[in-house]
């Protein structure tokens, strides 16, 4: 019986000894564990260290905030949560910190975790505006790796936030239309375009959706509408010309494309070149259009390669 109780101590204590936990860097607030006094001397020399560097310690708590950020977009777990967690230390009252831990724990699927670190960065965060644009570069991060359903699921979370931020309603058109959604497509880009009449990027990537539908009408309205927004707006030009030529009205698409090489960089001359020289060809002028092309290659069309153009150049210019 002795030996049992003694037997049974010893687990105990070797139990005991087994939970004993040590601040972990590689979650969030260390792992929410007490550092020893060696740690903690640690961390006021660097505490001190960065505050002279910064100005303040929420200046610095800053700075680690958008490393943590950078980090993050890139893939670099590993290197974010330690920024992050500088952040933190430098600053426990700074929101941008809680939102880091949240879109790192949403990244894992941890999602009960993730709404934790919501919460506590909303205490910090009057109304809801860092919130708003840490969802947003959370949802260009599931963008890149291609998950679309927490790309939307973000987006709803914006408008929950703020029925008017312009972004997530944006963000919804473009993908639904990545994902040929045409009724939510539409929906959400008028939703957007509802919110800022004279948002121009948002009725050019409406237009561009039209086309790639073939409601040429709707396209060109948009394009259109852009212009008269802004008479040098050389993207309406651009898009409204690709939409002309599309159509086989060369001679319409011809005006735009001269319109935006006038005044558009040498780097991009080469594409319009090329689609000037392409509508000469069409309406049968082949010398002409032969010599659009030669100057396409002399500038580099980054759009279409030099390698492609020269293959362009040899079937029509024969």
């Amino acid at each position: 019986m002795k030996k049992q109780i003694i037997l049974i101590i010893l687990i105990s204590c070797f139990t005991k000894i087994g939970l004993a936990q040590e601040p972990d860097n590689t979650k969030p607030m260390y792992g929410n564990i007490e550092k020893d006094e060696k740690l903690k001397i640690i961390d006021n020399e660097f505490i001190e260290t960065v505050t002279k560097q910064f100005g303040t310690r929420d200046s610095a708590s800053k700075v680690y905030v958008s490393l943590g950020w950078r980090y993050l977009i890139t893939n670099n777990k590993t290197a974010s949560i330690k920024r992050f967690n500088q952040a933190w230390l430098l600053n426990p009252s700074n929101c941008d910190v809680y939102y880091g831990f949240y879109a790192l724990e949403n990244l894992e699927n941890n999602e009960s975790e993730a709404n934790k670190y919501f919460v506590m960065g909303q205490k910090y965060d009057k109304g809801n505006i860092r919130a708003l644009k840490a969802i947003d570069v959370l949802a260009t991060i599931y963008a890149q790796q291609k998950q679309n359903k927490k790309v939307y699921e973000m987006c709803f979370k914006m408008i929950e936030l703020d029925s008017n931020f312009l972004e997530s309603y944006r963000t919804l058109g473009y993908y639904y239309a990545m994902d040929n959604d045409t009724a939510n497509a539409i929906k959400y880009y008028n939703m957007a375009i509802s919110k800022n009449p004279n948002d121009t990027f948002t009725i050019i990537n409406r237009g561009c959706y039209y086309q790639s539908q073939k409601q040429y009408e709707n396209a060109l309205k948009d394009f259109e509408r852009t212009i008269s927004m802004n008479k040098d707006y050389l993207q309406g030009y651009s898009n409204r010309g690709l939409l002309q030529f599309e159509q086989g009205n060369y001679d319409l698409a011809i005006k735009d494309f001269e319109f935006v090489l006038n005044k558009t960089h040498d780097n991009e001359k080469g594409y319009y070149y090329r689609m000037i020289g392409l509508s000469t060809i069409k309406l049968g002028n082949k010398e002409g259009g032969c010599e659009y092309l030669k100057l396409a290659k002399k500038y580099g069309d980054y759009f279409l390669g030099n390698d492609s153009l020269k293959q362009l150049i040899k079937e029509n210019c024969k």
